[in-house]
């Protein structure tokens, strides 16, 4: 059986396996079961099991193997508690059990299912040693960056399981792209973490993360973490990352459960997060007086003292994109700010010249709308609002005329309807209705004036519906052609009910003299002949 093949430069045991598979020649179930005793397992590309049995003839190399080929070293030291679960699984041949120790199911990157390379250093290793093999620093979870070329990993679908194939290897000649320097920086800081961790037997400790979160300015006075602008600095440097690593970076501003799940004690998280945490605090230490502007040195709450720093570098030339980027002030923000400041700013067109900002505010003085005067000098209703806005007091001047102006038109409306141009004697409510809006504007806004002009409120005029006098008369006949053929004497109620109950004789009779008087008359006379 041939041995396990030497180790390259930075060689990972996953690549090792893959190239002992192809110098046996065995299919992979027979490679496996030769290698692991099993035919069903999975390779992991970075978690990578059976260190025992690579290190069979000298075991003083397991702890080699495990620390410099794997990234085992890496997950123990950043989950003390998982230490000897991960170290035991890895050393045997149990990678079920070293994945779920090390969490890689909780994230949905897919950095179980991928391995990644870098072309530039796959034609070097082809040129070098004849093939191209895996780099055990490319595969960290979260770095897509090679650290020694500044160019992105491209990554690799792995074969199925068991994850290994004889020809599995990094191609050679492919196309590289340029990453982010601070992508780089970042990749090379991870890489020297990752080399000085066999000289830390230790794990990570949380105490001394606040320390140094205290030392960095992270912490208050009253001991608490200053999640907002650790979280915002944070999102600040990994903003140009690319997007394979999104999914373990902070979601958004206030993403304040990304920071509580990295403080608390005893609840491991995944490494990236640790390295990103160790990669700010040594950026935040170089560059305390270097050209990075830290938001945590300029909250947004002094507002005053930020403006102060953008006055500064506008006035040292910096470009408008430059100190966006520094501040997270905006482009119109900092433009606003020259023009109220007086700083010339280069920017191209250089149309909006400081003779035509004079004749802009002298116009604006005036009154006249924003339209109109954007249009007489052909630049933009943004552009006029810009200057507008740069001198004080105007705007509440331009509101102030723009209120005169609207109360002169409503107040001549309604004179103009008040003099008879629509009704030749219109009423309140007829004004109300045919002029709405100046209406209610004066209403609100001008309302004694209002009440003085419109007329004055009329008494409501009666409509009668019934002539009484003509139904006094007709019922004066009917009540004597009644009284007349009956020789009993009725009451009021029993003429009525002759009459139709009506209740005209019962509860109207007052309004019916002729008929009162006639009933009157002819029962009286009635009562006479009775006696």
């Amino acid at each position: 059986m041939i041995s396990l093949p030497k180790a390259m430069p930075g060689e990972s045991l996953f690549s090792r396996y893959i190239r002992h598979l192809k110098l046996t020649g065995l299919c992979k179930d027979q490679y496996c079961i030769k290698q692991f005793g099993r035919p069903r397992l999975s390779i992991h590309p970075f978690i990578t099991a059976g260190v025992r049995h690579a290190a069979s003839e000298d075991p003083d190399k397991e702890t080699l193997i495990f620390n410099t080929q794997t990234l085992g070293g890496l997950f123990c030291f950043f989950m003390p508690n998982q230490t000897e679960v991960i170290k035991q699984a890895l050393l045997a041949t149990d990678t079920a059990t070293a994945i779920r120790a090390c969490r890689l199911v909780n994230y949905t990157i897919q950095s179980g299912s991928n391995a990644k390379y870098c072309p530039l250093c796959a034609n070097e290793d082809a040129f070098n040693f004849g093939f191209s093999y895996w780099h055990l620093e490319h595969q960290i979870p979260g770095v897509n960056c090679c650290s020694k070329h500044g160019v992105q990993l491209i990554q690799s679908l792995l074969p199925e399981r068991p994850h290994i194939d004889g020809d599995f290897l990094p191609p050679v000649k492919k196309l590289s792209a340029t990453s982010h320097p601070d992508e780089l920086m970042f990749a090379r800081s991870t890489v020297n973490f990752l080399n000085d961790l066999q000289y830390k037997p230790e794990g990570y400790k949380q105490d001394e993360l606040i320390i140094r979160l205290a030392k960095a300015g992270y912490i208050g006075s009253g001991g608490r973490v200053r999640r907002r602008e650790l979280i915002s600095d944070l999102m600040g440097l990994t903003k140009s990352f690319s997007q394979p690593s999104r999914p373990m970076l902070p979601k958004h501003s206030e993403d304040f459960g990304y920071i509580r799940s990295i403080m608390k004690n005893g609840n491991a998280q995944h490494p990236f997060k640790y390295l990103l945490l160790e990669y700010l605090l040594s950026t935040r230490a170089n560059v305390s007086s270097g050209n990075y502007v830290s938001k945590a040195d300029s909250p947004d709450k002094d507002h005053k003292q930020l403006t102060e720093t953008c006055i500064q570098l506008l006035n040292q030339s910096y470009s408008l994109a430059e100190v966006s980027r520094l501040t997270g002030k905006s482009r119109t923000f900092l433009k606003m700010l020259a023009a109220k400041e007086n700083i010339q700013l280069n920017l191209s067109p250089k149309k909006i010249t400081k003779s035509l900002i004079n004749k802009v505010i002298r116009i604006a003085w005036m009154g006249f709308h924003r339209n109109a005067i954007a249009s007489t000098f052909q630049i933009s209703n943004g552009s006029v609002e810009q200057i507008i806005s740069s001198v004080n007091g105007l705007v509440e001047h331009r509101k102030k005329c723009r209120f005169e102006s609207k109360r002169r038109r409503y107040r001549a409306e309604i004179l103009r309807a008040l003099s008879g141009y629509v009704y030749i004697s219109p009423s309140k409510e007829q004004i109300k209705k045919a002029h709405y809006a100046a209406f209610h504007w004066l209403y609100r806004n001008d309302k004694t004036w209002l009440n003085n002009h419109l007329p004055k409120p009329q008494k409501p005029k009666q409509n009668p519906r019934v002539d009484w006098r003509r139904r006094d008369q007709e019922l004066a006949v009917k009540v004597q052609a009644i009284l007349l053929n009956t020789q009993e004497k009725l009451s009021l109620k029993q003429l009525d009910d002759l009459l139709g109950a009506h209740g005209w004789l019962t509860r109207k009779l007052d309004k019916l003299p002729t008929t009162s008087s006639m009933i009157e008359s002819l029962q009286n006379t009635r009562s006479k002949i009775a006696k």
